[in-house]
């Protein structure tokens, strides 16, 4: 591809693969580096979540108590509703591990009262991965 700019003539090489190389792994740096803060990865249930932000937290690597991990792992119905107020955060299930349960029902530990799925519930336990946009 040439471009004449002015008096001069210069050429601008597309195909240089270097510079392509370059651009990718640039790009896919700038992409990543967004994940690290937002808590739930795809196919993690929520118990996976909880201990991953609770072990190793925000990006600085911070563990986070339990109120703010939930915050993290929190999910959502009707995420394809443009309208935001007709959706509702989906109870976390931590039946599956007791101390995570505990810290669930505790006040202290859960002062927002979020919504978590009760010891004696006779839902299936969560047992594969769940993703954000399922009700």
């Amino acid at each position: 591809m040439t471009r004449r700019v002015g008096r001069l003539d210069t050429v601008v090489s597309i195909t240089n693969r270097t510079t392509i190389l370059r651009l990718s792994i640039l790009a896919a740096v700038i992409l990543l580096g967004g994940c690290a803060n937002t808590g739930r990865f795809p196919g993690a249930t929520d118990i996976e979540c909880m201990h991953t932000m609770m072990a190793h937290g925000d990006v600085n690597g911070v563990p986070l108590e339990f109120d703010r991990a939930y915050s993290r792992c929190e999910r959502w119905s009707n995420i394809h509703d443009p309208d935001l107020y007709h959706r509702k955060l989906i109870p976390l299930d931590f039946r599956a591990d007791p101390t995570l349960q505990a810290l669930a029902e505790s006040n202290q530990s859960n002062p927002q009262h979020w919504p978590f799925v009760p010891r004696n519930s006779t839902a299936p336990l969560q047992k594969w991965p769940i993703f954000t946009g399922q009700p």
